[in-house]
């Protein structure tokens, strides 16, 4: 199966733009609690990091000190993005600043190999438990880890090829541009616009009801367009997505405000879950 848009325009004239990563902030509770679970559900089986769990976002200085060695992001990254980070050379019980630098710059070179932007990223400021240089870490490792699984999720990206397409073209595209053309492949019956942008067209949260309902009806109620306040739309959205079994990957605010990571979690994780 193969899938012809509605629109006769192409896909770069039918995008508004391809988003680029916004800064991870810090200072916000909820992003950060984000991106900490992502750690806690791919070490949650290993013994090495048993220790180290959970790590919450409750006393942020504290966690932050906690990965500060590099060696919880040793781990994750291994796990995450396998076969690029050499585990022989972590140093699994750091004594000193040196120590762990090494296990940071080990972290940092493996990403960046993986195709990690990490030109911000400063391991001296990671060492010293900056929030925002590790959580951005974490983001692009969870980034480029969720688009290397997208690009083999073989059933969706045959439903999104288009007629003049081979496979393994669609699964060279930018990972914004498959989500949403598997978004507009989705909703495709649908008596409404082209999604162009995984930020923008999702902010009125009714994309999200569409896509959703079309998914699991039996778990989510177009009822919740009749909502007129959007944040509190959003907020309902967020809560469907909890009943959906999914953990917690966007906050309403990240759905009015067009947080561009934040939806990309959520839209990757329905494109990986979907058969």
């Amino acid at each position: 199966m193969s899938f012809v848009s509605k629109n006769s325009q192409s896909d770069s004239e039918n995008i508004k733009s391809l988003q680029s990563d916004n800064l991870i902030s810090s200072a916000d509770f909820e992003d950060a609690g984000i991106l900490l679970g992502f750690i806690n559900m791919a070490l949650a089986a290993d013994p090495k990091a048993k220790k180290y769990l959970p790590i919450t976002a409750f006393n942020l200085e504290k966690t932050m000190s906690k990965l500060s060695d590099g060696v919880v992001l040793c781990m994750f990254f291994n796990r995450f993005i396998p076969n690029c980070l050499d585990i022989r050379v972590i140093t699994w019980n750091p004594q000193s600043q040196l120590d762990k630098l090494d296990n940071l710059n080990l972290c940092i070179n493996s990403g960046r190999a993986s195709g990690c932007r990490l030109n911000s990223v400063d391991t001296k400021e990671m060492e010293k438990g900056n929030a925002t240089q590790i959580l951005t870490f974490l983001w692009e490792v969870v980034k480029i880890g969720t688009y290397n699984k997208m690009r083999n999720h073989r059933s969706q990206l045959e439903n999104i090829r288009q007629p003049n397409e081979e496979l393994k073209d669609v699964a060279q595209l930018p990972p914004d541009l498959v989500l949403i053309r598997w978004v507009n492949y989705t909703l495709r019956e649908e008596q409404m616009q082209p999604v162009r942008s995984i930020t923008n067209d999702f902010r009125d949260s009714v994309v999200y009801v569409k896509l959703l309902h079309e998914l699991a009806p039996s778990l989510i109620s177009t009822s919740i367009l009749k909502e007129i306040d959007n944040y509190k739309r959003a907020e309902r959205v967020v809560e469907s997505m909890h009943s959906m079994r999914f953990p917690r990957l966007i906050s309403a605010k990240g759905i009015v405000e067009g947080i561009y990571w934040q939806n990309f979690l959520v839209l990757s994780t329905l494109f990986l879950a979907s058969q």
